[in-house]
């Protein structure tokens, strides 16, 4: 007599269905670089665009993906009309200004004060800072009076975009006051050609459309096997 096969459709989707299991704390698909925008403009320098060079705590200081940034924020009292800039780091020193976003406007000169502009997709590469143009050379900056934090700024003319400026002049214990948006691609270099950013609910329908095509296998298998089982049984009691 043939030897029954015994299978549970939970078992056999279990079995399919462990490649489709989405890992535990997936990363998050954006992050904000630069200040957290929470302290004080109590210093400035003088320069026509600053960039910050490293931080005394953990802080996201550059880009951890391509992506694009969505918003961007400054904290001064300066009156002056900013813009972003995005600074892709040069091998032989300096930075090239791969593309940036101007304020709609000036700043009012109301002492310390934040200010919050949307972005136009603007795209950043992995590895990319972000830095200020700043056109009367009022950088927004917090003396933080720790060494470690340094921001950098170069006083050679105000830099175009695109274009590129020289290794900035460090500035220890400083804080530049800058912040941004980054919403992550999912596709590689994508959005650091411009593309559109994409989230990632694609991801997941297609993880059901792949679950539901697994459940069909299941049944399929099952009925196959059922169907071979009572036709065995059928012969053999025939004989």
């Amino acid at each position: 007599m043939p030897r029954r096969i015994s299978w549970r459709r939970g078992t056999l989707l279990a079995i399919l269905g462990v490649a489709l299991i989405a890992p535990a704390g997936a990363s998050a698909d954006s992050v904000k670089i630069g200040s957290t925008l929470q302290s004080t403009q109590n210093a400035s320098f003088g320069s026509y665009s600053e960039i910050q060079l490293a931080y005394a705590t953990p802080h996201p200081l550059v880009s951890p993906a391509n992506g694009v940034i969505t918003a961007w924020g400054i904290r001064t009292g300066f009156s002056d009309t900013y813009s972003l800039l995005v600074m892709h780091p040069k091998s032989g020193g300096g930075f090239d200004v791969t593309g940036g976003a101007v304020a709609p406007g000036p700043t009012d000169g109301t002492p310390d004060k934040t200010y919050i502009y949307s972005a136009p997709s603007v795209p950043i590469a992995k590895g990319d800072s972000i830095g200020l143009l700043n056109p009367s050379t009022n950088a927004p900056l917090h003396n933080t009076g720790n060494p470690l934090d340094i921001a950098g700024g170069n006083a050679v003319g105000p830099p175009t975009i695109p274009g590129s400026v020289g290794a900035p002049d460090a500035n220890p214990g400083r804080e530049l006051l800058l912040q941004a948006a980054v919403k992550f691609c999912n596709a590689c270099n994508g959005c650091a050609r411009g593309e559109k950013a994409v989230t990632t609910r694609p991801k997941v329908e297609k993880l059901i459309r792949k679950r539901v095509t697994v459940e069909r296998q299941g049944k399929t298998f099952l009925q196959t096997n059922s169907q071979r089982i009572m036709a065995d049984k059928q012969t053999t009691s025939e004989k």
